[in-house]
């Protein structure tokens, strides 16, 4: 699994870095990919199952000579998110989720428009996956779509809830939720400020969860998303997982459309 992680973060930092041909790191990307074995049901089927599909994705955009820089771009990063995601079979832990958490919990869309939301699932062994098997789905397909990449297309006035369920479950062998409300609306509003409950210091290997709010709640089209200045001192997900890791102080910038708020976190 180590030698796995090493190679993932040596393609995403070539993915990172590249100003030509889109479609050379790809295929590389895809070549790694179809070169692991789940032998022996080495990972998880819902972790094996996204690579899988993520290759398949890669596979046609490669074979397409319509694609787009843009298009290979988000096949490769998909497909790396697969592969980091892959959860190993050590014991039974591994498949037993802990919780699933989104990157935020409110959304208004005007018609029309979509965003794409972030999941994590986290796992009992303490293992996380940004691309574990899930199930996305919209209580009211006339106001809102998603698709199986946490999409939500706004198509008409109203509300509706986006839910995610986990595939793998929970000890007592339930599917874990989360969800979140979508308003669609006519106009276009700026949002005005974003907040988090971010605590002012952490102990070395404690894990807290934060989720940023933004007003004005009527605004449109926003993403809320986590970075840290110091990820070896305070490591943040893409949806608000913050991790102590080492001693130190680090910053936490949680922004949303365009506005953001920095917090200091000391960890001891």
């Amino acid at each position: 699994q180590a030698q796995l992680d090493a190679e993932v973060a040596a393609l995403q930092a070539a993915l990172n870095g590249l100003t030509v041909d889109q479609l050379v790191v790809l295929r590389a990307v895809r070549d790694e990919a179809k070169a692991l074995s789940n032998a022996g049901g080495a990972y998880s089927a819902a972790s094996w199952s996204r690579l899988q599909a993520e290759i398949a994705d890669a596979n046609r955009v490669i074979g397409s000579v319509s694609s787009t820089q843009a298009q290979a771009d988000q096949a490769a990063r998909e497909l790396l998110a697969a592969m980091a995601g892959l959860v190993p079979v050590r014991d039974k832990s591994a498949l037993v989720v802990s919780r699933v958490k989104l990157n935020q919990s409110q959304l208004s869309l005007v018609k029309g428009k979509n965003l794409t939301l972030n999941e994590a699932v986290y796992y009992s062994n303490s293992h996380s996956a940004w691309a574990a098997k899930v199930v996305w789905k919209s209580s009211n397909t006339k106001v809102a779509t998603v698709d199986r990449n946490g999409k939500v297309t706004a198509k008409k006035a109203g509300s509706a809830t986006i839910t995610v369920t986990t595939v793998d479950s929970d000890k007592a062998g339930r599917k874990l939720s989360a969800s979140v409300k979508v308003s669609v609306v006519k106009k276009k509003v700026k949002v005005k400020s974003v907040s988090a409950s971010v605590p002012k210091s952490l102990k070395k290997g404690q894990t807290v969860y934060v989720t940023g709010k933004y007003s004005s709640s009527k605004a449109t089209g926003v993403k809320v998303s986590y970075k840290s200045s110091k990820p070896s001192v305070v490591e943040a997900d893409s949806v608000g997982r913050l991790m102590a890791k080492g001693k130190g102080t680090a910053k936490v910038t949680v922004k949303a459309g365009g506005k953001s708020k920095t917090y200091t976190i000391k960890v001891k």
